[in-house]
């Protein structure tokens, strides 16, 4: 349904509000959720986006210390 043929990565920014538009930041992986799936509605994407930000908060629980503090970087 999503799929435009080039590999991207999408990065959800918890307790955030602001805007990076145009900004570079840096971003550390911690944890593997899940392998691409594709849906076939929009409400299958946001119920697997809900269970995925669950997943990854439980793996920020676990590993509080597995990454510097990141900061914005110019553009």
């Amino acid at each position: 349904m999503f799929d435009v043929g080039t590999v991207l990565l999408e990065v959800f920014l918890f307790d955030f509000a602001g805007d990076l538009y145009g900004q570079s930041i840096d971003v550390a992986f911690i944890d593997w959720i899940r392998p691409e799936l594709a849906f076939d509605t929009v409400e299958e994407l946001i119920r697997r986006m809900d269970e995925d930000s669950r997943l990854a908060h439980s793996a920020l629980a676990r590993e509080p210390d597995a990454f510097p503090q990141l900061e914005l970087l110019p553009a």
